[in-house]
């Protein structure tokens, strides 16, 4: 895998754990 493309799919990966952990804030609350 290209160093760019990893960079990205990690990036990526970040921003739906973030929206995953917003998500489970929301249905706790």
């Amino acid at each position: 895998m290209q160093p760019l493309e990893d960079i990205l799919t990690r990036f990526h990966y970040s921003d739906v754990s973030k929206e995953n952990k917003e998500k489970k804030m929301m249905i706790q609350s």
